[in-house]
C-alpha cells in the first residue's frame, strides 16, 4: 500500500465543521465508489434516514428470491449480524482497502484524517484515542462499511448476497442448499481476517418456500449455533418464511392507531391545522407507506 500522506487541508476544530466535512466527503466519496463497486452492493445510504433509500436494498433482496424460487422449492436465506460493526472496523484495514480498489490518494488521505487523532470520555474520565470505529452517525460510515465488505463474495456462483450497510444477507437456492454450513463459514472465516466478529445471538437462518408450498423441508446439516425462525424483521419490515407481509401490516396498524390517537389529542388541545398536517404527514403517513413500493406486489 502506498505511503499516506498529509493531508493538505487545515486541521477542523468545531463540531459544526465536523459534521459539514462528514457530509462533504461523503458526497465525494459516493461518487468515486459509485464507479469501484460490483453490482451486489445498494448505494443508497447517504441520508440514511429516509425510506426510500431503503426501497433499492429490498428490492434487490426480494428480488433475488422470488427469481430463485421460480426453479426452487425453498431458499436458505442466513442473516447475518456483525456485533457492533461500526465501531469495530480497523482503520488500516479499511484504508488498505481503499487503495486496493484504486481510490485516488487524496480521498485516501482525506478519510485518513477524518478517522485519526479522534478520542472519546465517559464523564469526567480522561479521554481515551479511538483506534477503531467509523464514527457512527455521520454522512460516511455507511459507505466506509460497504468498502470494508466490498470484498466479501458468495464462494458459489449461484449464492446471492444482498448488503446494506451492516446489514447482509446470503441467499441459497435449493439445488446447493447443502453448502449453507460452508458459506457461513466462509462468512466467519472473512469477518475473522478483517477483524470483524459475527453476533451468533442475533445472526439467523429462515428457509422462505414457494407460496402453496406445504411441505416443510429438512436438512441434514443445519448451522451449529444458528436459530431456524418463521418470521423475521429487516430494515424494519416484517414477513414469515411463506412471503407474507401479514405481520408487518398488523405491526404498522398497531402504530397507526397509536399515532391517530396521539393526532386527536392534539387536535383537542386546538394545534392548528397546519401543525396537524406535518404531524399526519411525518408521523401516519410516513409509517404507512413505508417500503410501500417494495411491498405492493406481495400485498395483492
Amino acid at each position: 500500500m502506498e505511503t499516506l500522506q498529509s493531508p493538505q487541508f487545515p486541521r477542523l476544530t468545531h463540531r459544526s465543521n465536523y459534521q459539514i466535512s462528514a457530509l462533504s466527503l461523503s458526497l465525494r466519496f459516493y461518487l468515486v465508489a459509485s464507479r469501484n463497486f460490483s453490482s451486489n452492493i445498494t448505494f443508497s445510504v447517504l441520508f440514511p434516514s429516509n425510506w426510500q433509500h431503503y426501497q433499492c436494498s429490498y428490492s434487490f433482496f426480494f428480488g433475488n428470491v422470488t427469481r430463485l424460487l421460480e426453479s426452487n422449492s425453498y431458499v436458505r436465506c442466513i442473516f447475518i449480524d456483525f456485533s457492533k460493526a461500526f465501531d469495530t472496523v480497523c482503520h488500516e484495514i479499511l484504508l488498505q482497502k481503499l487503495a486496493i480498489l484504486k481510490f485516488p490518494q487524496y480521498i485516501i488521505n482525506w478519510l485518513g484524517h477524518f478517522l485519526t487523532n479522534r478520542t472519546q470520555s465517559v464523564g469526567q474520565s480522561a479521554s481515551l484515542q479511538i483506534t477503531r470505529s467509523i464514527v457512527q452517525g455521520s454522512g460516511i460510515g455507511p459507505y466506509a462499511f460497504l468498502v470494508m465488505i466490498a470484498d466479501l463474495q458468495p464462494s458459489h456462483p449461484d449464492i446471492c448476497y444482498s448488503k446494506y450497510a451492516d446489514d447482509l444477507t446470503a441467499v441459497i437456492p435449493t439445488a446447493i442448499s447443502h453448502l449453507a454450513v460452508s458459506e457461513f463459514q466462509h462468512i466467519n472465516d472473512w469477518s475473522a481476517t478483517n477483524m470483524l466478529f459475527i453476533n451468533l445471538s442475533k445472526t439467523k437462518e429462515m428457509i422462505i418456500c414457494r407460496p402453496g408450498n406445504r411441505a416443510k423441508p429438512t436438512f441434514s446439516e443445519p448451522i451449529t449455533g444458528i436459530e431456524q425462525i418463521h418470521t423475521i424483521k429487516l430494515l424494519g419490515v416484517t414477513f414469515s418464511d411463506n412471503l407474507s407481509f401479514a405481520p408487518h401490516l398488523d405491526n404498522t396498524l398497531c402504530s397507526v392507531s397509536q399515532r391517530l390517537y396521539l393526532l386527536k389529542q392534539l387536535k383537542i388541545r386546538d394545534l392548528n391545522q397546519a401543525a396537524l398536517d406535518i404531524v399526519f404527514h411525518s408521523h401516519v403517513l410516513n409509517e404507512i407507506t413505508y417500503a410501500s413500493q417494495s411491498l405492493s406486489g406481495y400485498l395483492l
